[in-house]
């Protein structure tokens, strides 16, 4: 029994040769202090290590600023309303209290790119306080989801795209920010803490696009603010129980691309030495 624990505890180790190569995404790199974020007419996309996230803004004078897709963010505020919140999540902070997250205004043309063609697991994602807001109460553009009754079947949907290196989709994974479409009101809701997106079904991919609608739209699009918050992209999901065992919380626990190939050159030595010693033991017998 203690052959077989030893060879299956190299083998957990060999197995922690990473299958999404990309560092997790944490966005704390630019902490500096809180209420700040991203905003500058000079940068054209941002970088963060192996990913590039597209961002574009405008100043159009007088005090006016403009902006589309991703923008990093230490806003804690969970009570304004309005456009002039726009960079808050409505959790307050970033994924497990962290300092940092990213507010994305996604266009037709924005997108994050993989310097090489991987596989990512995943990322948390929540609304910001402008948008659950705006669902939750209605204001001078937007409807109060579910109506007057509560009965509309409204809902608020994120659309993640893969593309790979030849710019191939690869598939789509669907995610509702809020959803008021079931008979059943009391099952209504709007997103307000962190939620996992698993997107590992898109398989290797190079590029992916982010798209949102709505049941709210007018004359010029979507009424309701197009804004979502994300955070630890290429992450694990975590359970939160106390029950997790050892292993799986070690293997959550290395989120390093470089600790990650450490771990499988030592489960390699490992499995050797064990091979070794069964060998040796079995010849003096």
């Amino acid at each position: 029994m203690k052959k077989i624990a030893l060879i299956l505890t190299g083998l957990i180790f060999f197995g922690l040769k990473p299958v999404f190569a990309l560092d997790v995404c944490t966005f704390e790199s630019f902490f500096a202090e809180d209420d700040t974020h991203l905003e500058s007419k000079e940068i054209k996309n941002f970088k963060v290590s192996d990913l590039t996230f597209s961002y574009e803004g405008t100043d159009w004078g007088g005090g006016m600023f403009s902006w589309t897709g991703f923008a990093w963010s230490s806003h804690r505020d969970t009570f304004t309303k309005g456009y002039d919140n726009q960079y808050s999540a409505i959790t307050k902070y970033g994924f497990d209290k962290s300092d940092v997250y990213c507010i994305a205004y996604p266009g037709s043309e924005d997108f994050i790119l993989m310097d090489t063609e991987s596989e990512i697991s995943g990322f948390y994602i929540t609304n910001t306080t402008y948008a659950y807001y705006s669902m939750f109460e209605g204001d001078d553009f937007c409807k109060r989801f579910g109506g007057d009754s509560g009965a509309d079947p409204d809902f608020f949907k994120l659309v993640v795209e893969g593309y790979n290196s030849s710019n191939s989709k690869t598939g789509e994974v669907h995610f509702y920010l809020a959803d008021f479409r079931n008979s059943d009101n009391s099952k209504d809701y709007i997103v307000k803490d962190w939620k996992w997106l698993d997107l590992s079904s898109l398989g290797k991919v190079k590029k992916l696009k982010f798209l949102l609608s709505s049941s709210d739209n007018g004359d010029f699009g979507m009424n309701t603010p197009g804004y979502f918050a994300m955070d630890n992209l290429n992450g694990e999901i975590s359970s939160g129980s106390d029950d997790d065992d050892f292993i799986s919380c070690f293997i959550s626990g290395i989120s390093n691309k470089a600790d990650k190939e450490v771990f499988f050159l030592a489960g390699l030595v490992f499995v050797f030495l064990a091979g070794l010693s069964l060998k040796r033991e079995k010849n003096e017998n």
